[in-house]
């Protein structure tokens, strides 16, 4: 009976132990969702939740963002430095560059643009790119150049000749008087002396400095010339360089009213005669001739103003005074239409 009782015993022991070694099963878990199947070939189940939006932007990756802001010209907020700077060039925001090549170049594509308009192209290219190459050869644009920038290469590159260059070495120290040394002739200082006041738009007052009477005199006739400012030749005290200088001013400006400053000397009448009848030579125009009073001028101004082929029509038109019907009627004769 004993032993009974001790196998009962082993046999609970034996199976309370082996009930402690299972589990009972749980239930499954439900499926998850295939999320793959809403996905695009480049996109993982990971990065579905890691949108990136910038603005009006969004994008999976950071490049697509910036590809998205550079198309809408949100240079700013572009991330990358390169596509910013490309983004910046496109909208000629020359400053937000970064890059110093590119911020350069985009600084020369701005100066281009406005120089689509500009009747000296060729200078305005020069000086927005501060390159020489767009003067060439052209010695008014190098001469305008070195003005701008005080560019020696600029002088250096004149290849017209030697005055052109003196003019422009005059021009990088501002003093005219140089024309008198680098120049050996009086025409060629004289046209020196020219080129200096056309590009510096001087006035007199440079003339000032020059001691010398006959210089000073010759360049505030040229001066006068190149600004077309005939007060500029009231100050020469020398007749023959004061006639010259308001003939040479009024021939420019076609205004022979400028010629009655001529008056001041002892030949008055006779010499504002002779400048009416050089303005009117000079841009043939017969009719200034009717308003000369002084008959021995006539003739030869009508003359020398009526060219063939040259006189415009139109000016014959001017001729009113009954007086000189027979020239205006020479006139049309002669005269070229247009």
């Amino acid at each position: 009976m004993k032993g009974a009782i001790f196998v009962f015993i082993i046999a609970v022991l034996l199976f309370s132990f082996m009930a402690g070694c299972f589990e009972p099963p749980t239930p499954p878990k439900p499926p998850k969702p295939n999320v793959t199947e809403n996905l695009t070939e480049n996109q993982t189940v990971e990065n579905v939740t890691k949108e990136i939006v910038v603005g009006p932007c969004r994008g999976l990756t950071r490049a697509d963002v910036d590809a998205c802001l550079l198309n809408k010209s949100l240079c700013s907020y572009i991330e990358d430095a390169s596509l910013k700077d490309s983004c910046y060039f496109t909208a000629t925001n020359c400053s937000g560059i970064v890059n110093d090549e590119m911020r350069h170049n985009c600084q020369i594509s701005v100066g281009f643009s406005m120089c689509a308009n500009d009747p000296d192209q060729s200078l305005c290219k020069a000086l927005a790119s501060n390159d020489l190459f767009y003067c060439g050869t052209n010695s008014e644009c190098l001469l305008k150049f070195a003005f701008k920038t005080n560019s020696s290469k600029a002088c250096d590159a004149i290849t017209s000749g030697s005055m052109d260059k003196s003019a422009c070495n005059s021009i990088l120290l501002m003093d005219p008087y140089r024309c008198y040394v680098y120049e050996q002739y009086d025409a060629s200082r004289k046209e020196c002396i020219k080129t200096f006041a056309r590009i510096t738009g001087t006035n007199g007052n440079i003339c000032n400095q020059i001691s010398d009477q006959i210089y000073r005199e010759d360049c505030q006739s040229s001066v006068a010339y190149s600004s077309g400012n005939y007060s500029e030749c009231l100050p020469i005290t020398s007749y023959k360089t004061r006639k010259d200088c308001l003939i040479d001013v009024a021939g420019k400006l076609k205004d022979p009213s400028l010629c009655e400053y001529s008056g001041t000397f002892a030949s008055a009448a006779k010499d504002i005669a002779y400048c009416k009848v050089r303005v009117a030579q000079i841009n043939l125009m017969p009719s200034i001739c009717q308003d000369i009073n002084e008959s021995g001028y006539i003739w030869g101004c009508f003359a020398d103003s009526i060219v063939d082929n040259e006189t415009l029509r139109s000016e014959c038109d001017k001729i009113t005074d009954p007086l000189y019907r027979d020239w205006q009627n020479q006139c049309y004769q002669r005269a070229r239409t247009g």
